[in-house]
């Protein structure tokens, strides 16, 4: 399907194509109920679900092979991935398992009670949430996990973390639970509702969506919760969003909606079947004005779909850097991976690489890679290096119309990080 969409902002009028390839299912090969599903990119995908199940896609979601390497039996209904290396998974009987790159280990919870939802906000701390109002957090990268005062007995259903301070937690009978201290307090949240929660999702520090049974939609700001009127009784039980602000829910008998940026529009479903998670990512590293965004949904007897919707002669208003930036990594110390930010004034062909304390290159993360000017993140991955002192540089060349590198001053710096195993 493709449509025209013409956007008028500042007296400036932009017109752009979107062209999507609707709802399509995919043979997921297993008829068990998948809960979560998350991916790593555009092409590798993790699901799981009930006995253990966890899947696996190389390929956008397109085909599906299990994954049973250390696997457990009990039923699985959380998955997050943070890189390739570190995928977290919470289920029935204080299931927590971790995936370390090549097979999956049981970390201990200290609790047999269920844990619905898990999440994390970098690589070391972490959050999940379960029968009885149980709430768990990790403050080192998930070798131990340290039970917090939920001050409910609720059943807590899922959990996400905006920040190391910013918490919700969604549960029965229009529980909202919140956090700005890291879980020091946990504070209740008048919903306006008794319905079933359980999906909830940032979109900014302060500010975010919840739903769950008999189509219930709330959009919450701060500590105050506003309903969204649907027009549906389905539940919608799973949510994502990407960065850029869209969104997607799903629930009873197929039901889905889309978030465009300022409504929920219900979309044709070609499935009957429950679907409990749902995920959505758009591309980050594309040509000049084209947008990917894709979304996967899991559900009863096996039940997987796909959504690839591309966008063409995007124009987006945003806040461009006035001059060329490195940025401490965080976290720092770390262990094994961290976050390197840099801002570029302008379009710029990047190399980013790291060093030891011997001044010998360890790893290359960008190697003259064409980038778009404005805020830009890549995760580092030091899992195969020792414990240490490293340096990052940064080199920005200057990028003519044609997209080459022109002469002239170009923008490098270096910064000093530590590994601590």
């Amino acid at each position: 399907m493709k449509t025209f969409l013409q956007l008028s902002i500042l007296s400036l009028t932009f017109v752009f194509s979107v062209q999507s390839t609707g709802w399509e299912t995919v043979n997921s090969g297993t008829t068990k109920m998948l809960f979560s599903i998350t991916s790593l990119d555009a092409n590798r995908l993790i699901a799981v679900g009930a006995d253990g199940m966890i899947l696996r896609s190389y390929d956008g979601g397109n085909t599906w092979i299990p994954d049973t390497i250390g696997a457990p039996t009990n039923w699985l209904y959380s998955v997050v991935a943070l890189n390739e290396r570190n995928i977290w998974i919470s289920g029935c009987g204080g299931t927590i398992m971790y995936f370390n790159g090549s097979s999956w280990s049981k970390r201990p919870s200290n609790t047999t009670n269920t844990l619905n939802g898990i999440s994390f906000s970098d690589t070391n701390v972490g959050w999940t949430v379960g029968q009885q109002g149980t709430i768990l957090k990790t403050t080192d990268g998930g070798n131990s996990w340290t039970s917090q005062t939920s001050g409910t007995s609720k059943w807590l259903n899922n959990v996400h973390a905006s920040d190391t301070d910013n918490v919700i937690a969604v549960g029965d009978s229009g529980e909202v639970l919140r956090t700005t201290n890291g879980g020091t307090n946990w504070t209740k949240i008048h919903s306006r509702t008794n319905e079933w929660l359980g999906a909830v999702c940032f979109t900014s520090a302060n500010r975010g969506w919840i739903s769950g049974s008999g189509g219930t939609m709330l959009e919450f700001i701060d500590t105050n919760c506003a309903t969204y009127h649907t027009h549906t009784t389905k539940g919608i039980v799973g949510m994502s969003f990407t960065k850029q602000g869209r969104g997607f829910g799903v629930g009873d008998s197929g039901a889905i909606f889309h978030y465009n940026g300022s409504n929920w529009v219900q979309q044709t479903s070609p499935t009957g079947k429950w679907l409990n998670g749902v995920h959505a990512r758009c591309d980050t590293y594309l040509l000049k004005g084209n947008m990917n965004m894709y979304a996967w949904a899991v559900g009863q007897n096996g039940t997987i779909l796909k959504y690839v919707e591309n966008i063409t002669g995007v124009t987006e208003e945003k806040s461009i850097p006035n001059q060329f930036e490195l940025h401490q990594n965080y976290p720092n110390p770390f262990n094994p991976t961290t976050t390197i930010r840099f801002d570029l004034s302008e379009d710029a062909i990047v190399t980013l690489k790291i060093y030891n304390s011997l001044g010998q290159e360890v790893a290359s993360i960008l190697d003259r890679e064409e980038m778009y000017e404005g805020e830009q993140e890549v995760d580092f991955d030091a899992t195969s290096l020792p414990s240490g002192v490293y340096m990052y540089r940064i080199v920005a060349e200057r990028m003519s119309d044609d997209d080459k590198a022109v002469s002239g001053p170009n923008f490098f710096s270096v910064k000093k990080m530590v590994l601590m195993k």
